[in-house]
């Protein structure tokens, strides 16, 4: 037995010595260097599989051998369609051995791209997923191929198959140069049909070892692998890098959260390779965690994170590890570098990682070039630059604009061959020995490189400024409400087709509104649009924008497809609904859930009150307000006729859970279990507004903050608020007309525009006594409930109520207010203005007039915006006017007609704007 271990032994020895060109002969080195340690690992359940170097460099070796032994030459191409993983490396590793050409796929092709590929390229063998190879087989007997079938699936298939043959593996070296093919990608298509990128050895040789350059893989380091197989980006950062400097390689089972932080935990990751997107989702994860704690809590983390970033950055020492060691224990606790590539990655993001501990290394490069650009040095990290050439590149800046900007170019030996069969595009970004990337950039005096677009991407707007779509796209993404933007310049609506202005495809974040109880998306995406834009140059600002709620088209490596983006969207300017891509989700269970007879009634409402005709499939994963068209006081109504209808009882609350077809009728199904029913059901009843504000009643919130407070406060209440009229007649010069125009005698409603936070305070100080001690305002919750803050809202008549959480509610405390002959300040646009322009008004306020026959008195506040608004963190001492327009009352509603009634509100909250917007423009010439 030893003699045979000692000769098995000595032939490994002679098949480890092959000579190969420099990559290869490289992780040759490594394995006889490190022969045990482990190279290649997947945690699969509750086990490890593992491959050593020799395990691994061995079998790649045979199955080079047998590829050789079947009679596949250099050159011949050899398809590997499955995801990353241990056999997927050591075949990839193997066919490259055997002198013949890798051709990684995207594992999400389908039928038509398949075939398309394989008829083009004439390959020999195909290592495929088991799940793929009756697909395969179709495809080659369809198009009359040849090629052999080898499964990806286990050890045993890689050296099997119906093309390679059975033997000792004993085929001789094949003698590879620089200048053969290695590799042949197809890029990932964001602009149009995929091209055939041929890459040489040479370019493996040049961008890996520029690579190890600047940074520091060692044979203790863990590599995590999720790029998807046919990226360049996997071929270099998660395979040849790390096996050429004895790094270990972890693949995931599967992409997903939860695999995610099992492996990095797990596979103890010391270095984290991955497109921009997934550490926006990390980032993203981490913070929303941050914002659910206390405000305390919060900004301890802001403070601590500010202090880390100072220190490190003065010091070089990483305080980070040490302040946000949770954060490090969730991601393993032995995580060091992100390397990030593929695409533009946002400084801030960068930044905040810094901060917590980690350090981010940025590459630049392309298909074409096998990655080798530009990568940013572990020893001379420039955050926000994508780095310095690599040794054996260079690049230069074509034709820099005024600013330094232009086309980058690269030369050197990392570029490729070719596009394959396409002479006249290679020639295109080919020309004398540069490649002419696309990307538009500059460099700094220190020799760093930034990005700063796509060319064939830049808006040129019709001012001649150019926009940088990433750019905006990231700074609106700052939001928590939007989860995708896609940014996009469009021509106007006049003769000037090439007048373009900015304009985006937005899809919010549904689950993150959700938690936060926020059902109107519409209005929720409008503001953060609005404040975001205060930070941003005019040109730069988003001017009109859609929402939608199906996923933006995305490569397998979640590059946005914008030329898909615009299609879908001038499909839908021109009607032709055929362009719309429509992903409905279908969720287990839903056949059962709306098969029910409650269920089945609440669809033939819901079809009813969207107008839907009967032929109109209702998906259960439509959005009631985006895809139907209910707003806010509209789902208030349809939960009312629900309850009539079912004689069920859905709570106040139900409005604000709602945000699909699902979720109402898992709230309806859950109503019903729990025998939360009402007296009697009824047919299909139309239950109006007329009715429910008819029906208000008092309750606890209602006699606490409005009914609840002594002659004493209301005397004390009205001192305070003169002494803030007294201040602010210092500091603001403010100065108030029209206080003559206050109704005698009678209930009213005050409607002030809302520019600034001083506008709730500012008010009531002017109010004289009569009015001010019968009077109540709506306040968000937030910020007047808890200790002290409720005590103050007590004191003030603030009813802590969140209109868009509990509007049904905030409608009835209302009217049961008024009804009692209070007076109730309201603000119609719901919100401050992020830009001191007039918002939409809501209906409220015109259907508490309308039913209750109580006039309006218009308020226009000028000035405040300036003094202390959203986008101010600073007061500043600007004069404030106020003038209270004429009292509107309300002209009588006639019939039940729902429809006439809508119209009623409506054109009331129209006139009330509209008085609003006059007394502005009064204020402005006065």
């Amino acid at each position: 037995m030893a003699a045979s271990d000692g000769r098995r032994h000595r032939r490994d020895t002679r098949t480890l010595k092959l000579e190969l060109p420099i990559i290869l002969d490289e992780i040759r080195k490594t394995a006889e260097r490190y022969p045990n340690e482990t190279a290649l690992q997947v945690f699969v359940d509750n086990h490890r599989e593992a491959y050593s170097f020799r395990d691994a460099w061995l079998l790649s070796g045979k199955v080079s051998d047998r590829l050789k032994g079947s009679g596949i030459g250099k050159g011949d191409r050899i398809v590997l369609w499955g995801r990353l993983g241990p056999l997927w490396t050591i075949a990839y590793l193997g066919v490259l051995s055997s002198g013949a050409v890798v051709v990684p796929l995207d594992y999400e092709y389908g039928r038509k791209e398949i075939e398309q590929i394989l008829a083009e390229i004439d390959c020999k063998l195909v290592f495929a997923a088991a799940e793929r190879l009756p697909l395969l087989e179709e495809v080659r007997a369809g198009l009359g191929l040849s090629f052999g079938l080898q499964t990806l699936d286990s050890a045993d298939g890689l050296l099997s198959g119906d093309r390679t043959v059975e033997g000792s593996g004993t085929a001789p070296p094949v003698e590879i140069t620089p200048e053969d093919d290695a590799i042949l990608f197809f890029t990932s298509g964001t602009t149009g049909k995929p091209k055939g990128v041929v890459i040489p050895h040479r370019s493996l040789s040049t961008s890996v070892l520029g690579l190890l350059k600047y940074i520091p893989f060692t044979p203790g380091d863990s590599v995590i692998a999720i790029i998807p197989s046919h990226h360049v980006f996997a071929s270099l950062a998660n395979i040849l890098a790390p096996l050429a400097k004895g790094a270990c390689v972890t693949f995931l089972r599967a992409l997903n959260s939860t695999e995610l932080l099992r492996t990095l935990q797990d596979g103890r990751i010391t270095v984290f390779p991955a497109v921009p997107q997934v550490f926006y989702l990390l980032h993203k994860k981490i913070f929303d965690e941050v914002e659910k704690k206390p405000a305390i809590v919060r900004s301890v983390f802001k403070s601590a994170l500010s202090l880390s970033h100072s220190i490190r950055h003065a010091t070089g020492w990483n305080l980070g590890k040490k302040l946000f060691a949770g954060v490090h224990r969730t991601f393993g606790g032995r995580l060091n570098f992100l390397v990030s590539a593929a695409s533009y990655f946002d400084p801030k993001v960068i930044s905040d990682f810094y901060s917590l501990g980690f350090s981010v290394l940025q590459g630049y490069g392309l298909t074409e070039t096998f990655g080798g650009g530009t990568f940013t040095p572990s020893y001379d990290n420039v955050m926000g630059s994508v780095g310095k050439p690599i040794p054996g590149v260079s690049l230069r800046i074509s034709d820099p604009d005024e600013t330094g900007t232009g086309e980058l170019a690269i030369a050197g030996s990392s570029v490729m061959r070719e596009y394959l069969g396409d002479k006249e595009a290679t020639a295109e970004v080919l020309r004398d020995g540069w490649f002419y990337t696309g990307d538009l950039g500059r460099v700094d005096g220190q020799g760093n490189y930034y990005i700063t677009g796509r060319r064939k991407e830049m808006i040129v707007l019709s001012s001649g400024k150019k926009v940088f779509p990433e750019e905006v796209e990231l700074h609106y993404q700052q939001s928590p409400f939007i989860k995708e933007l896609c940014a996009m310049g469009v021509a106007g609506e006049d003769d000037y087709s090439r007048s373009e202005r900015l304009h985006a495809v937005i899809v919010p974040d549904f689950d993150y509104l959700k938690a936060q109880r926020i059902v109107n998306a519409t209005q929720a995406v409008r503001e953060q649009i609005e404040y975001f834009s205060a930070s941003l140059p005019k040109y730069k600002r988003i001017l009109t924008y859609e929402i939608q709620t199906d996923p933006l088209p995305r490569t397998s490596t979640r590059k946005l497809m914008r030329h898909v983006v615009a299609e879908q969207r001038s499909g839908r300017d021109s009607g032709n609904q055929a362009s719309q891509i429509s992903h409905y989700s279908f969720v287990e269970g839903d056949d059962q859930l709306a098969a029910s007879d409650a269920s089945e009634r609440v669809l033939a409402l819901v079809r009813r009150e969207a107008r839907k005709s009967t032929d109109d499939a209702l998906h259960l994963s439509l959005n009631l307000e985006l895809d139907l068209g209910f707003d806010s006081l509209q789902r208030i109504e349809l939960i009312v006729q629900i309850e009539q209808l079912l004689g069920i009882h859905l709570g106040d609350e139900t409005a604000s859970k709602v945000l699909t077809i699902r979720d109402l009728l898992k709230c309806v199904a859950g109503a019903s279990a729990s025998g939360k029913a009402t007296s009697s059901a009824g047919g299909v009843v139309r239950v109006t507004w007329k009715e429910m504000i008819a029906d208000a009643r008092s309750d606890e919130m209602a006699d606490k903050y409005i009914f609840g407070t002594s002659a004493l406060i209301r005397v004390a209440h009205y001192c305070a608020f003169r002494f803030v009229y007294l201040l602010s007649r210092i500091l603001f010069r403010l100065k108030v007309h029209g206080l003559e125009n206050l109704p005698k005698g009678r209930s009213f409603l005050i409607c002030p525009n809302h520019q600034s936070y001083l506008d709730g305070v500012l008010v009531p100080s002017v109010l004289p006594y009569g009015v001010l001690s019968r009077m109540f305002t709506l306040g968000f919750s937030p910020f007047f409930m808890g200790g002290i803050k409720d005590r103050i809202a007590s004191l003030g008549r603030v009813v802590p109520i969140d209109p868009d959480t509990n509007l049904a509610r905030s409608m009835r405390i209302s009217a049961v207010g008024l009804k009692a002959g209070y007076h109730a300040l309201i603000f119609p646009e719901g919100s401050l203005s992020c830009d001191g322009r007039l918002q939409p008004f809501k209906k409220g306020v015109g259907i508490l007039a309308s039913e209750l026959s109580i006039p309006i008195v218009p308020v226009a506040i000028k000035g405040s915006f300036e003094a202390w608004s959203k986008v101010n963190t600073r007061i500043r001492l600007r004069p404030i006017e106020m003038v209270f327009g004429k009292a509107i009352e309300p002209h009588p509603v006639a019939g039940d007609d729902p429809a006439l009634r809508e119209q009623q509100y409506s054109r009331l909250v129209q006139e009330i704007r509209d008085q609003i917007a006059f007394l502005l423009s009064v204020g402005e010439k006065r």
